[in-house]
């Protein structure tokens, strides 16, 4: 009996040889299925943000014109100024309404101190050219105040005496 009797021998052998390639055939073949369709989820491309809205063009300056009706609206003004006492911090708000009355406050902080100074009165336009003009106020105080002032675009105005701008607060 040549190899006659080493029949379930064999089959022991050969089964050990199959169960040995599942289990080293089966779960590669199943990787490289898996790991060839990845990229599709793995590289997905992020989302793109929704577009900005697009700016709303501005008014190119030598479209606007300086007049009473231009400056009716809430204006403020921001400086620092050097004092003897240290650096003066300033804001000043006003409303300037169509009926020739204005009203607002002064911030003055110096130091870590401030005070709140409520203003009003009447106030005055002079056009002087298409792009400047002059403001008069006239305090309930008595107290009068007059700059002259060039249009920067619609939300800027500079003060060509004293060196700052007012900004539209809407």
């Amino acid at each position: 009996m040549l190899g006659g009797g080493n029949v379930a021998e064999e089959t022991k052998v050969e089964g050990k040889k199959n169960s040995f390639l599942l289990q080293i055939v089966v779960p590669a073949a199943i990787t490289l299925l898996v790991g060839s369709s990845a990229p599709w989820w793995l590289h997905r491309p992020a989302p793109k943000p929704d577009p900005a809205p697009a700016p709303q063009p501005q008014p190119a300056v030598q479209d606007i014109e300086a007049s009473r009706e231009f400056f009716i609206g809430h204006w403020q003004v921001n400086q620092e100024i050097s004092s003897e006492n240290g650096m003066v911090t300033g804001t000043v708000t006003t409303n300037y309404y169509e009926n020739g009355r204005f009203e607002g406050y002064e911030l003055d902080v110096v130091g870590n101190q401030g005070q709140k100074v409520p203003q009003s009165g009447n106030w005055q336009v002079e056009i002087l050219s298409r792009q400047n003009f002059r403001l008069s106020l006239r305090y309930d105080n008595g107290f009068s105040w007059t700059g002259t002032f060039r249009i920067v675009d619609r939300n800027h105005i500079h003060n060509i005496d004293a060196n700052y701008d007012a900004v539209r607060v809407e």
